[in-house]
């Protein structure tokens, strides 16, 4: 073999030996991807988890599909997540009762910092501040005065302990200096209705069934946790523009994956994801379950998690709830 045929025969050995890993790296995803959602079927977090899902599977031609693990806060499912390959085929729905079971729990199994790659955002939601019909004011002034005026004079229901709904209340207690006896339900639909019923005076729930409930003239709504209004209720002030200014305390939902993914697959996921939620039909949808979509990119993910995390935590401890 002279130096020349040597040379091309080297060359293109080389080359074939490369062409596995490619293929292997431009393969992904070949095979369903599961995406656990650590919550029941059928509430806002179910439901804006399968419309992802749907809108990726149509996008990208790959087979997203959705399996409900809850159990334990959300930490069933997690643990299931962070224990699986770090390839991409195995994704958690991240959601604000993540961050927050970092502080709540003493054990909650995984360390959302340490066990978990940020892939992308989804979206974010404001809690909507609800009263009983019979409650004297729909000011939130006026509440304010009026539970100053009583300390400890009045109730407020939430999902639960540690639940966002329990801990914005802690919030705008710590940041308004009212005194308000907590009563923690199994779950936002019986603390609804203990609202409905009386039993209760004032409680935050999702934006999805407050405000459903609001329009039935079941209950008033007040006011919403947001930075501005929502667009599933424009007519609701914020709580910060009325009473309390710089008050913010919403739900969010994005997409991790184990740690140790390959940077390419949190990539193409975050840039597929990106463009879904980039989609008019998308934004519709999210806007009639009042949230809205969220981008940022794997990096800043994780930045905004570690921040919600820190957060959450300082008002766990000032408050002492606990899940243990």
């Amino acid at each position: 073999m002279n130096l020349k045929k040597f040379y091309r025969w080297s060359a293109i050995s080389f080359a074939m030996m490369l062409l596995p890993a490619a293929q292997t790296q431009a393969a992904y995803p070949d095979r369903p991807v599961k995406l656990v959602i650590t919550y029941p079927a059928g509430g806002p977090t179910d439901l804006i988890a399968r419309k992802l899902a749907q809108k990726l599977t149509e996008k990208t031609g790959a087979n997203f599909v959705v399996e409900n693990k809850g159990g334990a806060g959300g930490n069933i499912g997690a643990n299931e997540v962070v224990k699986s390959a770090p390839d991409g085929y195995t994704l958690l729905f991240l959601v604000v009762g993540h961050a927050i079971n970092m502080s709540l729990y003493k054990n909650p199994g995984f360390d959302v910092q340490k066990d978990l790659t940020p892939v992308s955002p989804v979206a974010s939601s404001p809690l909507i501040l609800l009263t009983n019909v019979s409650f004297p004011t729909s000011d939130v002034k006026e509440m304010l005065e009026l539970f100053k005026s009583k300390p400890g004079g009045y109730t407020y229901g939430s999902a639960g302990i540690g639940s966002a709904p329990h801990l914005a209340m802690e919030l705008l207690k710590k940041k308004t200096g009212i005194d308000l006896l907590h009563i923690p339900y199994r779950g936002g639909a019986p603390a609804l209705t203990a609202l409905m019923g009386g039993e209760t005076s004032v409680m935050f729930d999702s934006m999805v069934t407050g405000s459903k409930a609001a329009q039935g003239g079941k209950i008033k709504a007040i006011a919403v946790s947001g930075s501005h209004r929502s667009a599933i209720a424009p007519q609701v002030p914020t709580i910060a523009e009325t009473a309390v200014p710089g008050f913010e305390a919403i739900t969010w939902y994005g997409i991790a994956a184990p740690a140790g993914t390959p940077k390419s697959v949190v990539q193409w996921l975050n840039s597929q994801i990106s463009s879904v939620l980039a989609e008019s039909d998308v934004r519709q949808q999210f806007a009639d379950w009042g949230a809205e979509p969220m981008k940022m990119s794997p990096d800043e993910f994780g930045d905004f998690i570690k921040s919600e995390t820190a957060q959450w935590g300082r008002i766990i401890k000032e408050t002492g709830a606990t899940a243990d």
